[in-house]
This record gives structure tokens, sequence and C-alpha cells, in this order.
């Protein structure tokens, strides 16, 4: 019996859902966001990057507090919010063209970001990891990575 009522919830979640859905809206893959109540999504971008985003790394501690993003994509580079997600700035210094798969933070320092590259699908074997210690200003590509 319950697992037929968690079956029926998850149909109805799922239902409403895709009541929700806005066939106008864009069809390329990037970043949404949702309170966990609603289940309209807003796109909040980034606009500049096609294909699909493959890492997303949010810095914040609070849902008061503007949440610094950082989003990779298989298009290449990496690409940072510092408000939430309202805007997006391309952080292209060594990796413009290179497909960023994970994003990674040093947990005692928010500034420094690792980002591994390549994709199993279509042959990109990447170019390694690469690290930042200003918060993506600046990129090194780590040795015999």
């Amino acid at each position: 019996m319950k697992i037929i009522i968690i079956l029926l919830v998850s149909g109805l979640i799922f239902g409403c859902a895709k009541e929700e859905y806005d066939s106008a809206a864009p069809t390329y893959e990037s970043l949404y966001n949702s309170s966990v109540t609603k289940t309209n999504w807003t796109h909040m971008g980034p606009l500049n990057v096609g294909g699909r985003t493959r890492s997303l790394l949010i810095q914040g501690d609070s849902a008061s507090s503007a949440h610094t993003l950082y989003a990779g994509g298989v298009t290449g580079g990496v690409f940072k919010s510092t408000d939430g997600g309202e805007s997006w700035k391309a952080l292209n210094d060594l990796m413009p063209n290179i497909n960023v798969n994970t994003l990674a933070q040093d947990p005692k320092n928010n500034n420094v970001i690792y980002a591994g590259t390549g994709e199993r699908y279509g042959g990109f074997k990447g170019a390694g990891i690469f690290k930042t210690e200003d918060a993506g200003a600046n990129w090194t590509s780590l040795d015999n990575t």
C-alpha cells in the first residue's frame, strides 16, 4: 500500500511539473531556478554559451545571501555569476574552447577552484585539470593531469 501511495504522489508531482512546462521557453540547456514549493522554472543563463551545462558550483552559506555561481559547459570555458545567476561573465583565460566537465572548490578557500576538462562522448579528451587561486581571474594547468 505504501508503495502505491508513493507512486501516486510521484505521479502527481511529475504531472504538475509537466503542466507548468512552457513550450515557448528556450530549448537549450542552461541553469534554471525554482524554489522547492514551485514547479515553475525561470531561465537564469548564461545566455552566451551553447551546448550542455555539465557542472555547477554554488558558493553561499544562506538563502538570504547573494550566491556566487560558477558554470562549466561542453562548449568551453567557465562562467561566473556574483548575483545569484542574474548576470554571467565568461572567465576565458586558458579555457575558452575546452569543455569543462566538473568544478570543485577548496573547502578552506573559496578563491581556489578546480576545473576538470574532457568528455566521454564525441572523443573530447580534454586538457587535464585547471586551477585558479583568485576566484577565476587566472587559470593554470596542473602538471600530469
